[in-house]
């Protein structure tokens, strides 16, 4: 005896089975879905600035700002200020536009080579002075919004900011150092960097996920 063989359209067949057991159907889109959130990549980070002191300081507006060899490490170049300060006393040549509800990553290393170095960092939104002491986000002591404290001893540290644009009610910044007290010279900064922070993979999948969710679901009722 023959066998008969049913055929249709392969997304026919699909829809059928699909309908014919709802649930299962339900599942195995859920776990595409999930196969999906743990192959995909999370985006990348947009770098809006970066300086490792490499290269002189035409990234910088500053009379006092000055290129130094590393005090830790001869092959390294760092900054640091041959006189004291308040307002900021290097501020980066370019400004930059943030776009709302994107959120931003401030980051820098600092080394303080004196526990009397009085250092600040600021995300400024005058390219001249800093006017707002809530801008101050980095700090060797509480000042503005006191996020993270810069250590003073003798070491490298790594140091990061994150925030949410609009920035004191404003689009553009500049980012702003300075050594505030102490002994001239003995606060050095490395690695500035200005940054957009990338949205996880499965966020990203979400809503494209959820829009197929439903596609199915409207499939399964008729």
């Amino acid at each position: 005896m023959k066998r008969l063989a049913l055929v249709c359209p392969v997304g026919e067949c699909a829809g059928n089975r699909l309908r014919g057991n709802a649930p299962a159907g339900k599942f195995i889109l859920l776990a595409v879905l999930v196969m999906l959130c743990g192959y995909a990549r999370p985006s990348h980070a947009n770098t809006l600035f970066f300086d490792n002191f490499q290269n002189g300081l035409s990234a910088w507006n500053t009379t006092v700002g000055q290129i130094v060899t590393d005090p830790l490490n001869s092959n390294n170049k760092a900054l640091n200020f041959t006189a004291l300060g308040g307002g900021g006393e290097a501020f980066t040549a370019m400004s930059f536009t943030l776009t709302p509800g994107v959120t931003y990553s401030f980051s820098l290393d600092y080394l303080g080579t004196s526990s009397n170095a009085a250092s600040y960092a600021a995300i400024s939104t005058s390219p001249s002075f800093v006017s707002n002491g809530s801008n101050w986000v980095f700090g060797s002591t509480s000042l503005g919004n006191g996020t993270a404290l810069l250590q003073n001893n003798n070491s490298w540290g790594y140091y990061s900011f994150t925030f949410t644009a609009p920035w004191d009610g404003s689009t553009t910044v500049w980012l702003t150092l300075e050594q505030y007290s102490g002994t001239p010279g003995t606060a050095y900064f490395d690695n500035v960097s200005l940054a957009t922070v990338p949205l996880p993979a499965s966020l990203l999948l979400l809503g494209p996920g959820l829009a197929g969710l439903a596609i199915i679901r409207r499939r399964l009722k008729r």
